[in-house]
């Protein structure tokens, strides 16, 4: 008699948080659905304003191509977090253009161009692939290395195991 009237007092509850637990994951699932079609969408922007722009001569810098990508994925002008994922975007482009084009003239130009674009932006920011506290921790180690301070090399490799996540 106890568990009957037990479960029939839960019973109101558990089908509440049923309830909440389906909305919940409907609602995650609808986000990342809408997450994914933008990102879809501004890929295949982005690819239509790169084939336009090396077709018709008008990106010729990385400052073109980065204009071009803050536009679409609607960064600001000090933003500069995008380079990774610019990079990564690139080379899927690269394979794009390289599987679906027949023009080998054309697919060379552009593959030499995208491919100096991105040794040019990884120049201007190494190990933006890596976040944030490792980036600096290997930034903090390759200075003090260019300038013969073995010292503090030493002492940031000694810290550094406490930042790092393993």
């Amino acid at each position: 008699m106890i568990t009957e009237i037990f479960n029939i007092k839960l019973a109101p509850l558990l089908l509440f948080v049923l309830i909440v637990l389906i909305s919940y994951f409907s609602l995650i699932f609808f986000l990342l659905s809408k997450m994914k079609k933008r990102r879809k969408e501004r890929e295949g922007k982005l690819y239509k304003a790169l084939s336009k722009g090396f077709s018709f001569g008008t990106i010729t810098s990385v400052e073109d191509v980065v204009n071009i990508y803050k536009g679409i994925y609607q960064l600001g002008a000090d933003d500069t977090s995008y380079r990774a994922d610019l990079s990564k975007n690139l080379r899927s482009y690269l394979a794009e253009i390289i599987s679906s084009r027949d023009d080998k003239e054309a697919v060379s130009e552009i593959k030499g161009k995208i491919n100096s674009i991105i040794k040019d932006i990884e120049k201007e920011s190494p190990y933006a692939a890596l976040p944030a506290a490792e980036r600096n921790i290997i930034i903090d180690i390759q200075n003090f290395a260019n300038s013969n301070n073995e010292n503090s090399v030493r002492a940031k490799f000694n810290t550094a195991h406490l930042t790092l996540e393993y």
